[in-house]
């Protein structure tokens, strides 16, 4: 009896620490979703100042935001490296595989660049209207469960 209780006390605990360790594997990802936005926000401004322009969203000339790829000067040709200057020699993408930030432009004057989190409690800004992209079917965690899409940064001119 008394191995019995032991082992079920050990069962709860074992259950407890699993789940902070798995909500801390999630916040851990949270804060690599915006460090990354972060950095790329910085190397936004200084294209920004080089170009006196933001990438467009539309199209695919060199210089485009490409997560996972170089981000170069717009004058780059296409595929030949980056010769001219280079931003970031590797955009990142989401922590998760299979996902990817969200980049949006109206303009050359501004952006927006949105990230899937997967604890609300560390939501800061609530956007739900980038092109569609945070809605509970663009954000889904591996196992298909709708996410929210809440974490944005933009240039100094408009909000998210």
């Amino acid at each position: 009896m008394e191995l019995m209780i032991v082992i079920a006390i050990l069962g709860v605990l074992t259950t407890l620490m699993t789940g902070n360790f798995l909500t801390s594997i999630k916040r851990s990802r949270d804060a690599q979703r915006k460090n990354d936005l972060s950095t790329i926000q910085r190397a936004l401004e200084m294209y920004y100042e080089d170009n006196k322009t933001y990438p467009i969203a539309t199209g695919s000339p060199a210089g485009d935001v490409n997560f996972g790829g170089k981000f170069c000067h717009p004058d780059e040709l296409p595929n030949l490296g980056c010769d001219i200057k280079t931003y970031m020699q590797k955009m990142p993408n989401d922590p998760n595989s299979g996902k990817t930030y969200f980049y949006s432009s109206t303009s050359t004057n501004n952006y927006a660049i949105y990230a899937c989190l997967e604890i609300s409690q560390t939501i800061v800004t609530a956007y739900t209207g980038a092109a569609g992209f945070c809605t509970p079917t663009s954000c889904k965690d591996k196992d298909g469960v709708a996410q929210r899409c809440i974490w944005a940064v933009s240039d100094s001119n408009s909000t998210p």
